[in-house]
């Protein structure tokens, strides 16, 4: 971040406010930002978070230890990439450092358990999803009929859109040339769903 307004301190303090949250899903203390950032007391930090209140990078409740809260997009809206996702038959999703995704503010992404994929493959492009493009799953809505999903089917990673049917669900894609996958209620494959799709991010000169 390199806004005039921010202290080199600052600009750290909200930087592990975000690397904290995403990873923990909560907010750290006074105490632990001090820990992490080498600061002798919490008191020194509580001196800065009150100023970036005061400029409006933060929100809190004094009252509750794990009550900070990022107002800035900059800051707060970057989630992990976690690999390939097929949109096509399933494929093992590559592991390893995949950076992370900027996200705009528009997007009102606030779950920080939020997490992105890549999509490889063409069996969504009816939901105008094409490969290259990242797909933001949140891991916390209850997928419904029609909702665009991953899915884990025995250890390998799929999108496609969701509908459930007596005796199981069906993954559909939105691509006539593909076939769908047919998920059998007590049946032996190992298939959870690990998120519902949120927002669509496209990179220039992907599609």
């Amino acid at each position: 971040m390199s806004d005039p307004k921010l202290f080199p301190r600052q600009r750290a303090i909200l930087r592990e406010i975000a690397r904290f949250t995403n990873e923990r899903g909560f907010p750290p203390t006074l105490r632990e930002l001090a820990m992490v950032l080498n600061v002798r007391s919490a008191n020194g930090i509580r001196q800065q978070i009150l100023a970036l209140e005061r400029k409006g990078y933060l929100r809190r409740d004094a009252r509750k230890p794990r009550s900070i809260a990022l107002t800035s997009p900059e800051e707060e809206r970057t989630i992990p990439v976690l690999g390939l996702v097929a949109a096509g038959s399933p494929i093992d999703v590559s592991e390893g450092d995949h950076g992370r995704l900027e996200l705009g503010p528009s997007l009102g992404i606030t779950n920080p358990r939020c997490f992105a994929v890549q999509v490889e493959g063409e069996s969504m492009i009816g939901e105008h999803i094409v490969q290259g493009d990242y797909v933001v799953l949140d891991p916390g809505v209850e997928p419904r009929n029609g909702h665009v999903v991953a899915v884990s089917v025995d250890g390998a990673v799929t999108l496609k859109t969701y509908h459930p049917v007596t005796g199981g669900v069906e993954l559909v894609p939105a691509n006539p040339r593909m076939k769908a996958i047919q998920i059998r209620t007590g049946a032996v494959h190992d298939a959870h769903v690990l998120g519902v799709a949120v927002a669509l991010v496209r990179r220039m000169g992907t599609a």
